[in-house]
């Protein structure tokens, strides 16, 4: 569980255990509301009730022959009705009514005469849940409250009093009350809620420190500390946390250089450690005697002491040094016990908390790597021209056949036909021809063992070769189409070989194409270290079960050719040590790609 839930969790508990005092305090308050309210309208009904009661008893006592007259008479009395209904917040109406129960003054003149409606008296009233009650009855349809009081003269009854109370005017009342409340409720909540907010702050800050360290001390940084906590429990465990990663680091201080060093005594590569301030910390066995430096002498001294100026590792330093990279590469040519010899040189920056503290120099030897490479490259090349021996055999042995069948007939017969003479030299002479061009195309081939490697710009090549062919297009009516990314870097290659490689593939997609209007495309791209050139053409493209065999030697569709030119090219490829693919469907056209490496510059690579 992250801090930030735990965090999230005590705001939540926080913040429902001040819902809940809310809520609790805030239905208390509203039942003794309800209940304060509900007293306090009997107790206007009743003051009400008890001063029209005293002021009818002086009406009635001053015409005792006909009371019920002299009330209705009576201005005085009506002003008394209409004033209570107007000064008390909860009154509906007040009346009197006769013994019979028939209105004779009413707040409302038009119910003067009428019958009165018995109606219920509000309901008394007390604990917690009652109240709620009666809230929940008033939030109903409107309800009528009636106090009677009635009167009597002597052992009859007289009439009564009324005085009707609103259950939409006592709802007011109490939901005014209610509003205010839930205000300050919510008021109270979100106090609560800030207060949670930086109370768990206070307490989940030591805790995230606490756990930084702990994570430290797992991922191996001995060296991070927890800052200082005010709380004294969290203090307390900081200090014994940093105390342990102190110990940490001592130990891994103590055992990590020896560990290193039998690390990299172990290692295959040469390797050799500098510090920041330019001297040699350590140098493995193998490094040294790729150096031709004896390892003891040379430890503490100053990498320009042993080597001197103008060493070519010095540039791979600096660069590191100065905190431009954190990573560079270089092939140089460095002197050791063997003479010069290339080697690869990969320089890692080291840092100690957060500061560079010195480099890391890995040295490959790259001798083996290209005698290793040379072996492969021959072993590649004989078992191609094993291929490509079985192919001229095939290519002979039809050739051998058809002369031998011309001329087996010559050496038996006695009258020879001058003119089937003639046609078995013709015949002959073709045969002998074919088996030129077949010798010829295999030479063609086989020669191509070794390269004169050079930088060559692939957009210049490609330059020049359009403008060679272009003559060729224009007669044809094709157009040729050239579309090369711009930065391309060199490729390492024999620019002879790859010339006439390209043409081939040029020459093909100009051949391939049977009508004019079309156009042959030749891209030049770059991808993860390659470049790529790709030539395309919209002629009527290859056969599916032809496409494996295209490169092989004397395999053509056309019905001139001598099946020498993709071969060629495949050879040429494979000798760059790159790669040649094709894509072609019927009638949709064919693309060649020649997948070739960028020239290694001195400097190889940089990463900062």
């Amino acid at each position: 569980m992250t801090f930030g839930g735990l965090r999230a969790r005590q705001i939540l508990a926080l913040g429902l255990l001040a819902t809940v005092i809310v809520v609790i305090s805030l239905s208390w308050e509203v039942s003794e509301f309800t209940r304060m309210t509900l007293e306090k309208s009997r107790h206007d009904a009743d003051y009400i009730s008890q001063s029209l009661v005293a002021q009818i008893g002086h009406v009635v006592a001053s015409a005792p022959d006909d009371p019920y007259d002299a009330l209705v008479k009576d201005a005085h009395l009506k002003v008394t009705l209409r004033s209570a209904t107007q000064n008390a917040p909860t009154v509906f109406f007040t009346a009197f009514s006769d013994s019979a129960g028939q209105a004779l003054l009413h707040t409302d003149p038009q119910k003067v005469g009428s019958l009165m409606q018995k109606r219920s008296s509000l309901p008394s009233i007390s604990g917690l849940i009652a109240p709620w009650r009666f809230i929940l009855e008033l939030s109903g349809e409107g309800k009528i409250y009636e106090h009677v009081t009635p009167l009597r003269m002597g052992d009859s009854a007289f009439g009564a009093v009324h005085v009707a109370q609103s259950s939409t005017f006592i709802k007011t009342e109490i939901l005014t009350t209610v509003r205010r409340g839930v205000l300050v409720g919510l008021g109270q909540l979100a106090l609560a809620l800030v207060a949670a907010f930086f109370l768990t702050r206070i307490f989940v800050h030591p805790l995230r420190e606490v756990r930084r360290g702990i994570e430290a001390l797992r991922a191996g940084d001995f060296s991070y500390r927890i800052p200082h906590q005010e709380i004294n429990e969290f203090a307390d465990m900081a200090n014994a946390i940093n105390e342990l990663g102190a110990k940490f680091r001592k130990r891994q201080e103590e055992g990590g250089e020896h560990t290193l060093k039998r690390a990299m005594e172990h290692l295959g590569d040469g390797l050799l450690l500098v510090g920041a301030e330019r001297e040699i910390s350590h140098i493995n066995g193998i490094a040294s005697r790729q150096l031709g430096l004896d390892q003891e002498e040379i430890l503490g001294k100053s990498f320009s002491e042993v080597f001197g100026k103008n060493h070519p590792l010095d540039p791979l330093l600096k660069e590191i040094l100065s905190g431009k990279s954190q990573r560079m590469s270089l092939r140089a040519e460095i002197a050791g016990n063997n003479g010069h010899s290339g080697m690869m040189a990969v320089g890692h920056s080291l840092e100690e908390d957060g500061k560079l503290s010195g480099v890391l120099i890995e040295l490959k030897d790259l001798s083996l790597l290209s005698e290793l490479q040379a072996v492969m490259d021959h072993s590649n090349t004989l078992t191609r021209l094993g291929e490509m021996a079985a192919g001229v055999a095939h290519e002979i042995r039809n050739p051998l056949n058809a002369i031998t069948l011309h001329l087996e007939p010559l050496s038996h017969a006695e009258n020879l036909d001058p003119e089937h003479v003639q046609e078995a030299v013709v015949s002959t002479r073709e045969q002998i021809a074919r088996l030129d061009r077949a010798v010829s195309g295999f030479l063609k081939v086989a020669r191509l063992q070794r390269l004169t490697m050079a930088p060559v710009s692939v957009p210049q090549l490609t330059a020049e070769l359009v403008e060679l062919v272009a003559p060729e297009a224009t007669m044809a009516g094709l157009e040729l189409v050239v579309e090369c990314e711009e930065g391309l870097k060199p490729i390492n290659g024999d620019i002879e070989v790859l010339r006439q490689s390209l043409l081939n593939l040029i020459k093909n997609s100009i051949q391939a194409l049977p009508s004019r209007d079309q156009r042959v495309v030749i891209r030049c791209k770059s991808e993860e270290g390659r470049i790529g050139i790709e030539v395309s053409d919209t002629g009527p493209g290859i056969d599916p079960e032809m496409l494996p065999k295209i490169f092989d030697l004397y395999m053509t569709t056309k019905e001139s050719g001598t099946g020498v030119g993709l071969a060629f090219v495949r050879q040429a490829v494979e000798m760059h040590r790159g790669t040649v693919s094709v894509e072609s469907q019927p009638d949709q056209g064919t693309t060649i790609t020649l997948w070739l490496r960028a020239e290694i510059p001195l400097e190889t690579s940089h990463a900062s």
